[in-house]
């Protein structure tokens, strides 16, 4: 495998104090991507271990799935569909050259090889979702020429991070320039990560009905980037 640059990876952890403090890691990735690779689902991943396995520069989970391992929505990986159409849901699309559109999952075309589905919470550069729940989140936005990709993911439930609800995660890629937001699979779910480790902090379980560990959990559903 070959060694990855670091200095290639445009990412950016911020800590944010309003409206309340809270630690954002961001990923700003240059289109059309090098490299887009999705997990074909024989095994789960931490980002880490799936930018090492190959040869990737940023990883970051994607759709939400069932207890089954089965993701929801269009899950499409280098060609090969593996799960289709859910309910009213949304997909980022990738050609073969790396080229991204998010759109409603049922105008997918041929010409798709990678697909990721996830809820739509600003389109057209508003904020389409009213939640304010807060949690570990996992964000992709898309710039309105889709030339940028945002890979997002802000810290909750820590000492030092408050977390963001999922209006106020939109709003803030809105303010780096996305022009469309998707969430993706949150909570114990929320990971970004190289191939050198975990970017983020995981959300945390309880040991002993005491202490608190962060908890690194693997996931079907990943998507990464060579740069």
């Amino acid at each position: 495998m070959k060694n990855r640059s670091a200095n290639k990876l445009n990412y950016k952890k911020e800590i944010i104090t309003s409206p309340r403090t809270a630690i954002v890691h961001l990923v700003t990735i240059s289109l059309p991507a090098a490299k887009v690779h999705l997990n074909s689902l024989r095994r789960t991943f931490t980002p880490d271990d799936f930018c090492r396995k190959y040869d990737l520069d940023v990883a970051i989970n994607a759709n939400f799935y069932q207890p089954s391992l089965q993701p929801l929505g269009i899950y499409i990986a280098n060609g090969k569909a593996l799960s289709g159409y859910h309910h009213n849901d949304y997909s980022l699309f990738f050609d073969l050259q790396g080229r991204a559109a998010i759109a409603p999952s049922q105008n997918i075309t041929s010409s798709v090889f990678n697909a990721i589905s996830g809820v739509l919470i600003a389109n057209q550069g508003k904020v389409t979702m009213p939640n304010r729940n807060r949690y570990n989140l996992s964000l992709i936005g898309l710039s309105q020429n889709c030339k940028t990709l945002f890979l997002c993911v802000v810290d909750s439930n820590s000492w030092n991070s408050a977390g963001l609800s999922v209006m106020e995660g939109a709003a803030y890629l809105l303010s780096k320039g996305a022009w469309q937001v998707l969430q993706m699979d949150g909570g114990s779910s929320s990971l970004l990560g190289t191939a050198a480790g975990i970017l983020n902090q995981p959300s945390t379980r309880i040991l002993g009905g005491r202490a608190t560990i962060p908890w690194v959990k693997p996931v079907p559903t990943m998507i990464g980037f060579r740069l």
